[in-house]
């Protein structure tokens, strides 16, 4: 998300100084359409409203946000000044100067993240794409309702060279956070299985990926609204959300 946030702040600071505004507008209308709300924003809403306060995820989440915010609000001053200089108003603490005498946002040339090639995000947009078209199915069929009652099992043959380079992706997630966990939250599904055996791609058209959806097993706990069989019965909340409740507590 920082990542494509550098990219865009550069995007437009050019298209500023060409005076070419409408590139500017146009540029913030498809990242706020399509990045942030259609993508980044609503995978992280597990993250903001599930996750303990002060867990790294929630932490993190709202790190990256605080960094939108800022730069986005930057970028439009000067197209947009009443607006943005009521918004730093409200994140800005102590704010000592108007909008319109701060510099832009600036980014680090190493900014330590994962660098990730356009071609593995686009691989992951495309995995993405197909787990939401097989959802889509089972609501048409009145079996779910929305994709956390959905479970996947994906098959990627990561020796092909078509998802080879989603390796490197898989070996440099943080410790701890596994690819099944990534694809759970990054398709917004309550469980996920990848598969390394090829037994299920015989009769399949795509060999390098293989996936199906089905409506997830176990029931929908009341506070993450994530479909589990592991319940404690003291709290009637599923494993995840018993354990933030009590580091809560």
């Amino acid at each position: 998300a920082l990542e494509q946030l550098q990219e865009l702040n550069a995007t437009l600071l050019t298209a500023y100084n060409q005076y070419n505004f409408t590139a500017v507008t146009h540029g913030l209308a498809e990242y706020v359409a399509v990045e942030l709300s259609a993508r980044y924003f609503d995978i992280i809403k597990d993250r903001l409203y599930v996750e303990a306060p002060k867990s790294i995820l929630r932490r993190s989440a709202q790190t990256a946000c605080y960094a939108i915010l800022d730069t986005l609000t930057k970028l439009i001053a000067p197209i947009m000044s009443f607006t943005a200089e009521q918004v730093s108003d409200s994140y800005q603490k102590n704010k000592q100067e108007s909008i319109h005498l701060q510099t832009f946002a600036e980014f680090s040339a190493d900014t330590g993240l994962l660098a990730l090639h356009n071609a593995e995000w686009k691989s992951l947009y495309e995995i993405r794409s197909l787990v939401l078209k097989g959802i889509e199915i089972l609501r048409e069929q009145g079996l779910v309702k929305q994709s956390m009652e959905a479970q996947l099992v994906i098959y990627i043959d990561l020796n092909s060279k078509r998802y080879e380079h989603l390796k490197r992706f898989i070996q440099e997630l943080p410790q701890g956070y596994s690819f099944e966990q990534f694809l759970k939250e990054y398709c917004i599904v309550s469980h996920v299985i990848v598969c390394t055996s090829s037994e299920h791609l015989a009769a399949t058209a795509h060999p390098e990926v293989w996936l199906t959806v089905a409506k997830a097993d176990g029931v929908k706990c009341p506070r993450c609204w994530q479909w589990d069989t592991n319940f404690d019965s003291a709290t009637d909340l599923c494993a995840r959300c018993t354990k933030i409740v009590s580091v809560k507590s």
